[in-house]
């Protein structure tokens, strides 16, 4: 959370990206998902500390979430991706809309199965 607004919108421009994760790198454990923050947050944040910032208050999934469940709430929030979190609260990856569709094509052969599956490093889009 030490960079600064301008070092955030050049990270986000450089993945062509109009949403950031905020991840405390310096936690114990490594890692810990903090928020989010828009492009247009960063633009108007001039001086300010990130965690002024940040929307704390972000959409994520934990990667025993249930896949259903995970699409569900990407449609109903009409998020394209979010971060995969696990118990510590600790980004392991990321998923997107496409991705997921897929994983969930390719796993659940049967439509209408509520089998839980989990979203492990194999089926998300690994941290930065």
């Amino acid at each position: 959370m030490k960079r600064t607004a301008a070092q955030a919108i050049e990270m986000m421009k450089d993945k062509d990206t109009y949403v950031g994760y905020v991840i405390d790198t310096e936690s114990k454990p490594a890692k810990r998902f903090c928020g989010e923050v828009s492009m247009k947050q960063l633009q108007n944040a001039r001086g300010k500390k990130m965690e002024d910032v940040m929307n704390p208050d972000a959409v994520f999934v934990y990667d025993h979430t249930n896949m259903a469940e995970v699409l569900s709430l990407m449609q109903e929030q009409n998020y394209k991706r979010v971060p995969v979190l696990n118990r510590d609260h600790c980004v392991v990856g990321y998923i997107n809309r496409s991705a997921l569709l897929n994983i969930i094509t390719d796993v659940m052969p049967s439509a209408g199965s509520d089998d839980p599956v989990e979203l492990t490093a194999a089926t998300t889009t690994e941290a930065a």
